[in-house]
């Protein structure tokens, strides 16, 4: 039988990496309802998938195949994502994507999906090779495969390995460009955070200091994709950022900070964002929060329907949030 509490814990960080990755490939639009998609087939496939390692690789895998399928290049409207915001014609941007996907789906499957998770889904290596059933050698086989494929047909340099730095001169030749560099984070720093990018460098995240980011030890640990944004001479400092599409750690600080901050009992006005076996979702503002069917009290709710709940439980370290009817 399916667990439903651990896939209501699940559904919180699943859902919206699959919306960002469908999003990427087929458009803002239409995202919502692939990855809408993707976690019910996940529902229906918990008792197998939900304690394993790959069950995020398994819905991202989902998500890649489904949202492919979909696109079709001459009637959908494809819509200019962070990925290709560095070209400045919208159109051109809309032409890219489609002979970018177009490109994808003649791969064949496995390579198809390796470049997809690996680069579209930020999955590593190892976490590919899990959700695929195959080793990591073979993961950088064909990927390797696939984007000597895509590099053929495209001159602009797409889907590459984020670099490591070996020297100073690097960084100043990066700066200010869009090319990803891999970073380690060290630990936290008064500004920022210490990182090694093969140099030592100073992350700072756009639009917050450390001493306002949530949970800034979240990060330490981690490996990310940065970009070089200015290389400081007079102190000899590297400054790198993350990218809007890679700040995936900083958005589960900040989903945590919003739910540590509900208080039990609380009334809040939401809009039921989708409806599963066990219960409905409920939007409260920019957190989702699970109205079991047991508090629903027999009302039949509906998607978009608006109403008053109350804050019920909340466990920000698993970014649930329980609510009833109120």
């Amino acid at each position: 039988m399916t667990d439903e509490r651990d896939f209501t814990i699940a559904f919180q960080d699943l859902y919206p990496r699959a919306v960002r990755l469908a999003a990427r490939i087929v458009g803002s639009a239409a995202a919502e309802d692939v990855a809408s998609e993707a976690l019910a087939r996940a529902y229906a496939q918990w008792d197998r998938i939900g304690s394993s390692s790959y069950r995020t690789g398994w819905v991202l895998r989902v998500a890649t195949n489904l949202a492919i399928d979909a696109v079709r290049s001459r009637d959908r409207a494809v819509e200019l994502d962070s990925d290709f915001s560095a070209l400045s014609d919208e159109q051109d941007a809309a032409t890219l994507r489609v002979a970018l996907i177009a490109a994808l789906r003649a791969l064949p499957l496995r390579q198809r999906e390796a470049i997809a998770l690996r680069y579209l889904g930020g999955l590593s290596q190892a976490a590919v090779a899990g959700a695929l059933g195959i080793s990591p050698g073979s993961v950088a086989q064909h990927i390797h495969r696939g984007l000597r494929v895509l590099r053929g047909q495209f001159t602009e340099p797409l889907l590459e390995e984020p670099l490591r730095l070996h020297s100073w001169s690097e960084a100043v030749a990066l700066a200010g460009t869009d090319r990803l560099v891999s970073a380690r984070v060290l630990e936290v720093w008064k500004i920022g955070w210490n990182v090694d990018i093969g140099i030592p460098a100073l992350l700072v995240v756009r639009g917050q200091s450390r001493g306002h980011s949530p949970d800034p030890e979240l990060l330490v640990g981690q490996t990310l994709e940065v970009l070089v944004s200015e290389v400081d001479e007079a102190r000899s400092r590297v400054v790198v950022t993350l990218p809007v599409a890679a700040d995936e750690a900083a958005a589960f600080a900040r989903r945590r900070a919003l739910i540590a901050a509900l208080q039990v009992g609380e009334v809040r006005t939401g809009r039921v964002h989708s409806i599963l076996p066990f219960g409905a979702f409920v939007d409260i503002g920019d957190v989702h929060g699970l109205v079991h069917t047991s508090d629903q009290h027999g009302a039949a709710l509906k998607v978009g329907q608006e109403l008053e709940v109350e804050i019920a439980e909340t466990k920000p370290d698993f970014l649930r949030v329980a609510l009833t009817l109120h």
